[in-house]
């Protein structure tokens, strides 16, 4: 028979080139030309999307290539962290005492201050610092002892901890004139009525708080202020030192 001027190989079913196939190809996603395939267009779909949603929600993480350096992350702003600082500053020699709040039955060393017990211990200097301890106060040990006659005694503690958190001498800032310390120390209990509350730079510390002669007193002494570097344990500007006097 005469040709019909189809070209017969393009109707062969087994024709790799065949249109039908072509298409059949294509809807099926198994398709080898420039065309994606519908799977594929669907999974890179579904992959922009995933990226649009974690970058909306702030929590995207950009990895770095092998050899590559990590990309810079935002550092903390120091300013954004500060230890609190009183209302305001008084010096107040005989103030009314507040009634004092009944000693806690606890065993050990302890100061109370607006009703929370705090852990104490003896603590020594070293290199001009003192050695304060993470979670309690710290009783210098080469000063006045509480109770003593004459000079001055000395417990510092930390303002906040290192994740943030409210440290053992947050309430400092909140003294007021006459307000009760409690000082529990080798099993003798002593008061004393808050007198002054005043704030100095770390570099300035006043001499009295090292007093080895004077009439008896107790000094309170924590950070306050802005923090001036991250560089290891916080750092601050001020230390902020309540005063107290023996209780009559």
């Amino acid at each position: 028979m005469g040709s019909s001027g189809v070209d017969e190989d393009s109707q062969d079913p087994s024709n790799p080139d065949s249109t039908q196939q072509r298409l059949a190809a294509i809807r099926a996603g198994e398709t080898h030309t420039g065309v994606l395939p519908r799977t594929a267009v669907l999974a890179v779909l579904a992959a922009i999307a995933s990226i649009i949603a974690l970058v909306a929600s702030g929590i995207f993480i950009a990895k770095s290539l092998p050899g590559q350096a990590p990309p810079p992350q935002p550092s903390e702003t120091i300013t954004s962290r500060s230890a609190p600082l009183p209302t305001e500053t008084f010096s107040v020699p005989n103030p009314e005492p507040s009634p004092a709040p009944p000693a806690p039955q606890i065993s050990g060393d302890a100061v109370i201050i607006s009703g929370h017990t705090i852990p104490l211990q003896t603590i020594g200097a070293t290199g001009g610092h003192l050695q304060i301890p993470e979670h309690d106060a710290g009783l210098y040990e080469d000063q006045a002892q509480p109770g003593a006659e004459r000079g001055a005694a000395l417990i510092a503690a930390h303002v906040d901890t290192a994740d943030g958190g409210q440290g053992p001498f947050w309430p400092i800032h909140r003294l007021t004139p006459g307000e009760t310390i409690i000082v529990l120390h080798q099993e003798q209990e002593h008061h004393y009525i808050v007198t002054e509350l005043s704030v100095h730079e770390q570099t300035q510390l006043p001499p009295e708080l090292f007093d080895h002669a004077g009439d008896h007193v107790l000094h309170l002494m924590t950070c306050a202020g802005a923090a001036t570097d991250t560089d290891g344990p916080w750092r601050y500007e001020d230390n902020l030192i309540a005063t107290a006097v023996p209780a009559p």
